[in-house]
């Protein structure tokens, strides 16, 4: 009899051995969720199923500072961030095609959320007309694309920039009528082959501490840039969204040839933000709201030589 109640002590012991075993992970998947429940995301409804949008993953200091991690050569050819249930094999990503030449418009800059704004500083200050936004132009985020479409056109790439402010009147409904203007341009220059949706990036901690994304250019701190893929997983059609990503992949491999450190992971989504539109079209986030504006402009020349080399006019 006792040697049973041994036997059924000992299931019992390797079934509560199982059971812990098969809890840590969740454990520690809770501690996880309990973390990101530090900080709230704010302005960054992007998709058209209005999906609150995920944080990428980030090394943050106490102030809110994302800090490039060292990559090894391996690790730098391409990082991605993949918030779909896709398996994606970077390997056999095609690399993209463009068509190079003078006179042709071959780039579009759209702002979906053209009042997303930085920090505001002694040297580009601003009166908020909303959480880290402005309707000022010269100080949101359409101010970083008139400088990266001024640059672009000066070394002789045909770059059109569109400063409409889609979020105006709201963010609800800013992708429609960016959609809007996207496929107006598109009819009217069809030659134009890359299309970039100039954003930056928005976290605030519960503290009130902004993340703040930053490298070096020259010897001086920068905004660091991540490039947004959309996918088919929303269940929106987006049959050539490979493609989007294979141009991602090269601009990103592009700035890191440059500036080594400037970019964060490739954010690959469900939603497929209104790159169905075009095999080259991405969004950018340069930098976030806990940036600068003059962080963000220092990024600019970096970004335009990546882009210069992607349309092989470098």
């Amino acid at each position: 009899m006792r040697a049973f109640e041994r036997s059924i002590w000992v299931v019992c012991v390797l079934v509560l051995a199982a059971v812990v075993c098969r809890m840590a992970p969740m454990t520690q998947m809770r501690a996880v969720d309990a973390g990101d429940g530090i900080a709230r995301r704010i302005g960054i409804v992007r998709g058209e199923t209005a999906a609150e949008s995920a944080p990428v993953p980030a090394v943050t200091s106490a102030s809110g500072t994302f800090e490039p991690q060292k990559q090894n050569e391996e690790s730098r050819e391409i990082r991605l961030s993949n918030k779909t249930d896709y398996a994606v094999d970077l390997t056999q990503l095609d690399a993209p095609v463009f068509s190079p030449g003078t006179g042709k418009n071959r780039v579009l800059i759209v702002h979906t959320h053209g009042s997303e704004a930085y920090t505001p500083d002694a040297e580009y200050p601003y009166m908020p007309t909303d959480t880290d936004r402005t309707d000022d132009c010269s100080r949101n985020v359409v101010a970083a694309g008139r400088a990266l479409a001024a640059i672009l056109n000066a070394r002789g790439i045909t770059t059109l920039h569109d400063e409409t402010l889609h979020d105006d009147p709201s963010y609800s409904g800013s992708y429609s009528r960016s959609l809007d203007t996207v496929e107006r341009y598109l009819k009217e220059y069809p030659e134009i082959e890359l299309v970039i949706d100039l954003h930056r990036d928005a976290f605030i901690y519960e503290d009130g501490t902004r993340l703040r994304c930053v490298c070096e250019v020259d010897g001086e701190k920068a905004a660091q840039i991540m490039l947004v893929v959309g996918t088919d997983a929303g269940g929106l059609s987006h049959p050539a969204w490979m493609d989007n990503l294979g141009v991602a992949a090269a601009l990103q491999k592009a700035l890191e040839s440059l500036n080594p450190g400037i970019t964060r992971p490739i954010d690959l989504r469900e939603q497929r933000f209104n790159q169905h539109v075009s095999k080259g079209a991405l969004i950018v986030e340069l930098g976030a709201s806990g940036n600068t504006l003059g962080e963000a402009l220092r990024s600019v020349p970096v970004l335009a030589d990546a882009v210069a080399n992607l349309l092989g006019e470098a």
